[in-house]
């Protein structure tokens, strides 16, 4: 038998690349379960937020704005694992 082969993605290396490419389908999903089409995401230029836009799927003007706020002690998935791999070879 053949051995397939299993993506493994690289853990984001910050927080755009996290909320915008990584968590992005979630946020998505989230806004379709709640009656919303996406419609456009973006990071500020200092990469400190993350915005999601959608509209209703009503069409009646009602438009959803989701903002994440990096935390002032935000690590990406990145920086955790390299800290992990760290900790686990100091033992």
């Amino acid at each position: 038998m053949k051995e397939q082969l299993k993506f493994t993605p690289e853990p984001a290396a910050s927080f755009r690349v996290e909320y915008l490419n990584a968590r992005g389908m979630e946020i998505h999903n989230a806004m379709a379960q709640m009656g919303f089409s996406f419609r456009h995401s973006e990071a500020t230029p200092d990469e400190s937020e993350v915005h999601f836009e959608g509209d209703s799927h009503k069409g009646d003007g009602t438009k959803i704005k989701i903002t994440i706020t990096k935390g002032e002690n935000y690590k990406s998935p990145a920086e955790i694992a390299k800290e992990k791999e760290a900790e686990e070879e100091s033992e």
